[in-house]
């Protein structure tokens, strides 16, 4: 193994030791924990009141009844139609020992309101942007990588309140990301195939980001560009141990992303690079 290969093993793991340190200190922020307190307080919809919900209202992102929406400070904006859903009508009838006995006696249908039909209060949030700078340079750079990997990258103005998108040889980045966010955001996705996540259906969700987003992480630490791993990683309920656990798998991923970005450094804008 050369000096330099070696160097930049101590410092791959060094990110990922300050990685899962950080991690687990996010997810005792009060930030976080009041949004994991707001997230958790949604009812989860079946599959089919899911269904229901895209069909009438495509772009709703979270959804709750008039009464709800009015007890976290927020009201139903004046003419808004509400997303109808079916909610059980539920029966208790009363047994000999006291015990109450629940029967789904059919479904009525209720209405639901998504957060866009409401105004009043803010609403807790946990951002996974830095809003940080990049040089233009390696940003090219990276969509060369991409370009002599084979994987098309593309803007979308459509990924549904997502950032980006890995779909096994094609990449859909949101358009509105700019500097460090487009930066770190286009290196997780790139993770994502290089890693082969599309194929390895053996790996669950939550491992698959918890791999992507430490290579972003420590790529944006070793050009020094902001990153906010640490938040996205926590919101997963990653904690340092399962950050710490899948450096072996990722250090190639990395080390690739790394020597495929120094190697094209002189190369045209994204821009050019999409024609």
């Amino acid at each position: 193994m050369s000096e330099k290969t070696r160097q930049l093993q101590t410092r791959i793991s060094n990110f990922v030791e300050e990685l899962a340190a950080s991690t687990d200190q996010s997810r005792s922020s009060p930030k976080l924990l009041e949004y994991l307190s707001f997230t958790a307080s949604f009812h989860r919809y079946s599959i089919h009141n899911t269904m229901l919900i895209f069909m009438q209202c495509p772009e709703a992102s979270r959804v709750a009844g008039y009464n709800k929406w009015k007890s976290m400070g927020r009201q139903v904006k004046k003419g808004e139609k509400g997303i109808a859903i079916f909610a059980p009508m539920i029966f208790k009838k009363s047994k000999e020992k006291g015990e109450d006995e629940e029967r789904a006696l059919g479904f009525r249908a209720v209405y639901v309101f998504d957060v866009a039909q409401t105004e009043g209060e803010d609403l807790p949030a946990v951002s996974c942007l830095s809003n940080g700078s990049c040089p233009d340079n390696l940003v090219a750079s990276l969509y060369q990588l991409a370009q002599s990997q084979e994987i098309q990258v593309s803007d979308s103005s459509t990924l549904g309140g997502a950032y980006g998108r890995s779909m096994g040889g094609r990449i859909e980045i949101s358009s509105e990301l700019e500097g460090a966010d487009r930066f770190s955001i286009l290196t997780h996705e790139i993770a994502h195939e290089l890693l082969d996540h599309k194929n390895r259906k053996e790996v669950a969700r939550k491992e698959r980001e918890i791999e992507a987003e430490t290579v972003a992480h420590v790529v944006c630490r070793h050009f020094n560009i902001p990153s906010t791993a640490p938040e996205y990683l926590a919101l997963y309920g990653a904690d340092g141990k399962e950050v710490k656990e899948r450096l072996e798998i990722i250090v190639h991923a990395i080390k690739q992303i790394i020597s495929g970005i120094e190697s094209h450094q002189a190369v045209p804008t994204p821009q050019a690079i999409n024609g």
